[in-house]
């Protein structure tokens, strides 16, 4: 079920270099549904797409987690990566690093995440909601 790829575009600001980065962190191991839909209106289409990503535990990614708050206030990103609420998501592996979102042609923005901090510890996972 867990054998989905993704990749995680977490945006922060780099006081250093005085601009917005976008850190790209591939994760293993996930369970990636989608689902296609459009908003009718009177005066165009829009896009209405949606996902619900499952990330267990034990997924397998190059770097550590840390939550959403430790992520901001970490020193050393580049060892860490977070699921927060604005963050970019593409299903499979992605090799691009952007500068802005526009650079993707296809990824979703999360919308919540909920950590699931229950049962035996082979259970426990986020659930990742984006549109």
């Amino acid at each position: 079920m867990f054998n989905d790829t993704i990749t995680i575009y977490n945006k922060y600001y780099d006081f250093d270099k005085d601009v917005d980065v976008y850190q790209r962190t591939v994760i293993y191991g996930v369970f990636f549904n989608s689902q296609e839909g459009y908003i009718k209106n009177s005066t165009n289409n829009t896009s209405d797409d949606k996902a619900k990503i499952f990330i267990p535990l034990n997924h397998s990614s190059e770097r550590q987690f840390l939550n959403a708050h430790e992520f901001e206030i970490a020193e050393d990103k580049l060892a860490y990566f977070t699921l927060a609420p604005g963050d970019l998501i593409v299903e499979g592996e992605s090799h691009l690093e952007i500068r802005l979102a526009r650079d993707l042609k296809h990824y979703y923005t999360m919308t919540t995440v909920d950590f699931k901090n229950f049962g035996s510890p082979r259970m426990r996972h986020w659930v990742v909601h984006a549109k």
